[in-house]
This record gives structure tokens, C-alpha cells and sequence, in this order.
């Protein structure tokens, strides 16, 4: 029996239920019952029964997921430490570099994931002067303007004599 490319509501929902367990889509279409993931995909944007919000949902489920695997990867420390002998019969504890690397960027991978995926839960805060609704606006005086719309016209003129801005009107100066 060859994978399946036809939608169904069971399989759809067993794709969302082992989204939402922490798999990812290439690592379940991968599985001889399932379809490819580019079929999967396909579902999903032309939102075949309703499958979109069920996905969309799968995949939010799993970066919560992730935000709780961030603190277990984090608090555990099992493996940061390894014995190793350094002279005849003496072993002392050392770091075990590799895997506090591997925590770290394990760690960091999600957490990067979830400001992507999530800004709004996990995205780093942009705070902004003034009130949110009204964001800190500056005025500018006609005086002001007219000096920028004045510095503006001198810059064209240089650059038009230079020949490296030609004229609008078509005019020779």
C-alpha cells in the first residue's frame, strides 16, 4: 500500500495531534502511513474541511510546547559534568563542554522559534514613548520645513550641474 494523498478527517487529526505532541511535520510525513509533508502543507493553505485552523492550532500547541522544553533543557544538568581520569588513578569531574554547548544551543534554537512564530508571547518588547493608541509624534515647525525643502532643492541643483541628476523639465541650464 503506497502513502496516502487523499484527505482525510482521521488523519488530519492524528497529523495535528502529533504536531501538538512536539513532532514536526517532516519527522511525521516521513512515516509510511502518512502522506508527504508538501501534501500536508497543501492541505493546510487551501483549507481542506477546515484542516488550516485545526493545523494552525496543532503548531501553536507545539511552540508552547517548546516555551516548557526551554526550562527542562535549562534545569537539567545531568550530563553537564563527566569524570575523567587526569593522572594514574586519579579522576576529577570536568565540564562536559559538548553537551552544555548542545543545551545551549538547543535552548536557544527554540527560543528563537517562538519570538518568530509567537511575538506576541515570546518576542522581545518594543516600547514606545507616549501613549500606545498616540505613539510619541514630532512636529515639525513650516520655519523647519521650509530649511529641509530648501537643503533638498540645493542638493539637486549641485547634482544637476554636476550631470549626474538630469533635468525633469527637459530644460538645459
Amino acid at each position: 500500500m503506497g502513502r496516502p494523498s487523499t484527505y482525510t478527517p482521521e488523519l488530519g487529526e492524528k497529523i495535528c495531534d502529533l504536531i501538538a505532541a512536539g513532532q514536526s511535520l517532516r519527522e511525521i510525513c516521513r512515516q509510511d502511513d502518512m502522506p508527504p509533508d508538501s501534501v500536508v502543507r497543501r492541505w493546510a493553505f487551501t483549507d481542506r474541511e477546515g484542516f488550516a485552523a485545526r493545523y494552525a492550532i496543532a503548531n501553536q500547541a507545539r511552540a508552547l510546547r517548546w516555551a516548557d522544553e526551554i526550562i527542562e533543557i535549562s534545569d537539567d544538568g545531568s550530563n553537564d559534568w563527566m569524570e575523567r581520569q587526569v593522572e594514574a588513578g586519579l579522576i576529577t569531574p570536568v565540564a562536559n563542554t559538548e553537551h552544555i554547548n548542545r543545551s545551549r544551543l538547543r535552548v536557544d534554537a527554540r527560543k528563537w522559534l517562538l519570538s518568530k512564530l509567537l511575538p506576541r508571547q515570546f518576542g522581545d518588547r518594543v516600547e514606545i514613548a507616549g501613549d500606545r493608541d498616540n505613539p510619541l509624534m514630532v512636529e515639525t515647525s513650516p520655519r523647519d520645513m521650509s530649511k529641509a525643502l530648501g537643503l533638498i532643492v540645493e542638493e539637486l541643483r549641485a547634482r544637476q550641474i554636476e550631470g549626474t541628476l538630469a533635468d525633469p523639465a527637459g530644460d538645459e541650464t
